[in-house]
């Protein structure tokens, strides 16, 4: 199979990330792969759609150097409208140019349109762009939320929260930016919301107790929990001393978790509708039975789950993106 893995930057990418061991898993499966980033896209005048990319090779998924090896080679034209497989691996969030973001999820759906499959699908990560998505998991799981600019309302969240205290988050984010534990009597509350407000909307939480132990990821593929012999792909992440973000980018530190039985039913409740929007792969944070957050692009955690819990989560989600890619749309059935 021909595919293609569009991202930020190609040249920002890490051994261990999970877009590179995908990449690499992929070559290592005899697939035609290739990497690409959102500034290397054109669209001819005679609409087809192209790519200045770079050949991956077969390699060792854990090799340090292997990365390097394929962007030391020269750059290659591809046309997008030929391959069979588009990873969709961007994430708006942490690249400036917005619009250059834009442009490439446009481009994408057009790919999809003309028959490429996509994953994520373009179209559904225009729909999950925010956290306000969070919205499509069911009230009992997942925290009391608000979305506003309103401090009079956001104060009046917090009162309402127990203990009176909360978390305020960009509704558009990653890693953990921008992220901040609110309480009612913080003589800095007001300069928090200034700081959310600043920009954007912001979301408020009621903070869950669980969190205060660190948070659990939960990858979800084809809209059920990924399991292999046994274990889930199921990783806690524990806060570094003195921090309330577990974040692994923010000094947290990854460790085999467990699906329970809560986390099971949440995902089976709404892992249909993730699906009917094409995110076939997403990552879902919780804390304790809730949910914090839904990640669409670009979710990770791979290194950390393969190597915690001895499965080979990586070739498994190959194969079985690249068995669905095959089908019609009309063909694909999550439930």
């Amino acid at each position: 199979m021909k595919a293609v893995f569009l991202v930020n930057n190609v040249r920002a990418l890490q051994p261990q990330m999970t877009t590179t061991l995908l990449a690499l898993t992929m070559a290592n499966e005899g697939h035609s792969t290739w990497l690409t980033d959102v500034t290397s896209l054109s669209m001819r005048q005679d609409g087809l759609i192209t790519a200045s990319a770079h050949a991956v090779r077969s390699a060792p998924a854990t090799g340090q150097t292997a990365i390097a090896d394929v962007l030391s080679e020269e750059a290659s034209m591809v046309v997008l409208n030929e391959v069979e497989l588009l990873w969709l691996r961007v994430n708006p969030a942490r690249d400036p140019r917005k619009q250059v973001q834009q442009t490439a999820l446009e481009l994408a759906r057009l790919l999809e349109d003309r028959g490429v499959f996509v994953v994520n699908r373009a179209s559904g990560l225009t729909r999950a762009g925010s956290k306000i998505y969070l919205h499509r998991v069911a009230p009992e799981f997942r925290p009391a939320t608000l979305v506003t600019r309103s401090r009079a309302e956001a104060l009046d969240f917090l009162e309402s929260c127990p203990d009176r205290q909360g978390v305020i988050k960009p509704v558009v984010g990653t890693r953990g930016r921008g992220v901040f534990f609110a309480r009612c009597d913080d003589p800095n509350l007001d300069a928090l919301l200034e700081t959310a407000f600043n920009d954007d909307y912001a979301m408020l939480q009621s903070y869950v107790p669980e969190a205060v132990g660190g948070d659990s990821r939960v990858v979800v593929l084809m809209g059920k929990p990924m399991e292999l012999d046994g274990r889930a792909f199921v990783v806690d992440r524990v806060p570094a001393p003195g921090s309330f973000r577990s974040n692994v980018h923010t000094g947290g530190w990854a460790r085999p978790g467990v699906l329970t039985d809560r986390m099971r039913a949440c995902i089976e409740s709404f892992g249909a509708a993730l699906c009917d929007d094409g995110l076939y792969l997403v990552g879902l944070d919780f804390a304790g039975d809730k949910v914090l957050e839904v990640n669409v692009f670009s979710s990770g955690g791979f290194y950390d789950a393969e190597l915690g819990l001895e499965r080979p989560f990586l070739r498994v989600c190959a194969e079985e993106i690249v068995k669905v890619a095959q089908l019609s749309r009309s063909e694909i059935r999550c439930k």
